[in-house]
């Protein structure tokens, strides 16, 4: 199972953009090719509705359109749980790393997978999560054999 980041799911809503297509490209090769399956947590769905509601740097979508987008996409990935057993992964991944400010969010995202057993994520900020050397970043445009925008 692959663990999607926030920013995946965005891209693969909003058609205009330069990397809606990589995202739903790699998604389709992943799921095809290797048979993966993948997951998101309640974390990526916060995310996922700031980004949809932003209307500086975000999709500006009203709020009611965020939310059935969330509904679409607990429709087609399972919802990790957030449990108490997370903390102390996150714990222990703050220690060995020190990641400071948005980063520490990055580390979250890892305490998550590792606490559910997974080990990949597919992301187009693979460099944000190269630090933790307990899981695997994968980038759309690099599986896809494409250049990078």
């Amino acid at each position: 199972m692959i663990f999607l980041d926030t920013n995946i799911l965005a891209r693969s809503i909003q058609t205009g953009h330069p990397h809606h297509q990589p995202a739903v490209d790699a998604v389709a090769l992943l799921r095809a090719r290797d048979r993966e399956r993948f997951a998101v947590s309640p974390q990526v769905l916060v995310e996922f509705y700031a980004i949809c509601t932003r209307t500086h740097n975000g999709l500006a979508l009203p709020p009611q359109q965020a939310l059935l987008e969330i509904s679409r996409i607990k429709a087609v990935y399972p919802l990790l749980s957030d449990s108490p057993a997370i903390f102390p992964t996150l714990e222990s991944l703050l220690a060995k790393y020190f990641p400071t400010n948005r980063r520490v969010f990055d580390a979250r995202h890892v305490a998550v997978m590792l606490t559910h057993g997974l080990s990949k994520i597919l992301t187009f900020n693979d460099a944000d999560f190269t630090p933790f050397t307990e899981i695997t970043a994968i980038n759309p445009f690099d599986l896809l054999g494409l250049p990078r925008t």
